[in-house]
């Protein structure tokens, strides 16, 4: 049993079945963290002949989930970072659009 399940109220059965790990980010986040990622991978294959299908492809992946997890949030900072992601993902596509590397 973990020290946190010892210190609590939990019945030993109860306490025994808590997670030994558990989640550091919330959902958001690790989105947010997973478009990054992909707008710098994206970066690094501007010289590559399909990228500009391959840049299309992620801002449609992601435009339409950010945009309603945006939207469904309840937390006032999970929220602002989605709208900040969305914005970083706007300014991506004006780039893209402008003939220029993400």
């Amino acid at each position: 049993m973990s020290q946190t399940a010892s210190t609590t109220l939990y019945a030993q059965a109860k306490a025994e079945r808590l997670p030994l790990v558990t989640c550091r980010y919330t959902e958001g986040e690790m989105q947010v963290a997973l478009l990054r990622a992909d707008l710098r991978w994206l970066g690094r294959l501007h010289d590559q002949p399909h990228w500009l299908l391959l840049a299309k492809e992620v801002r449609q992946r992601w435009q339409g989930p950010l945009t309603v997890m945006a939207i469904e949030r309840q937390d006032p900072d999970e929220q602002a970072l989605l709208e900040q992601a969305l914005g970083e993902l706007q300014q991506a596509t004006i780039r893209l659009e402008q003939g220029q590397g993400l």
